[in-house]
């Protein structure tokens, strides 16, 4: 994607009550990378991020604004067998993505200001580089839930599945397939929580979705590819 597209939140199809505005601004390099991402939530907030590159075209910082005025900016900085994301406050918190051999981030470490590890998350890949599961641990040692991904098929990368687990008790489930030209997604908490999501999508990135909870209308999103 590249360009810009436009992005309405409304309350129902009637596209008459919108609660959520939104500005995607892509690079022109094809590279699916952002330049920038406005949000107006037209309660009063808006909220602004700004990408920034390096030479090599790696993400060095995001800069964040909430009413024109800054917020807060995060730091990217890369190593041999890591990257590392942190915030402009120099407490010392940061959160590590460390490769595995075939530089597929195996795991990722969020440490707290006194460098103690307050997350750890592993994930597990197949030979075609679909991730499996997701662990979630407290420190290193705690298993606190997990994730089970599956897909369409042996070599499809769609999603068709998504399990969590808080400790071994299921308490989400997604489930996502494909008719025509639309992805039809059913979300199930163990809350009481039920919705489905309806996305159709043209090549370029413009379409809409609906969501329904419980059966009732909740959102219609409608995105629209801004003309060069």
């Amino acid at each position: 994607m590249k360009g810009s597209y436009s992005f309405v939140s409304y309350t129902d199809s009637t596209q008459k009550t919108a609660t959520v505005k939104a500005l995607y601004v892509y690079l022109n390099d094809g590279t699916n990378r952002f330049k920038s991402i406005e949000i107006d939530y037209l309660n009063g907030t808006k909220n602004k991020t700004v990408y920034y590159y390096s030479a090599l075209g790696l993400l060095d910082s995001m800069k964040s604004f909430t009413d024109g005025k800054p917020d807060y900016t995060l730091k990217y900085k890369y190593l041999h067998d890591r990257y590392i994301s942190y915030t402009n406050n120099n407490d010392n918190s940061r959160r590590e993505f460390i490769f595995n051999t075939l530089k597929q981030v195996a795991t990722i470490k969020d440490f707290d200001s006194d460098n103690t590890i307050s997350m750890y998350r592993s994930f597990k890949f197949d030979d075609k580089g679909r991730i499996l599961t997701e662990s979630r641990y407290k420190g290193y040692y705690t298993l606190e839930g997990k994730m089970e991904y599956t897909y369409d098929d042996s070599n499809s990368k769609t999603l068709a599945t998504l399990k969590t687990y808080d400790g071994d008790k299921l308490t989400y489930e997604l489930t996502r397939k494909k008719q025509g030209n639309q992805f039809i997604q059913n979300n199930k908490s163990i809350y009481g929580y039920e919705s489905v999501g309806i996305d159709s999508y043209s090549k370029d990135g413009a379409g809409l979705s609906k969501n329904y909870t419980n059966g009732k209308m909740s959102g219609y999103f409608v995105t629209r590819k801004i003309p060069d």
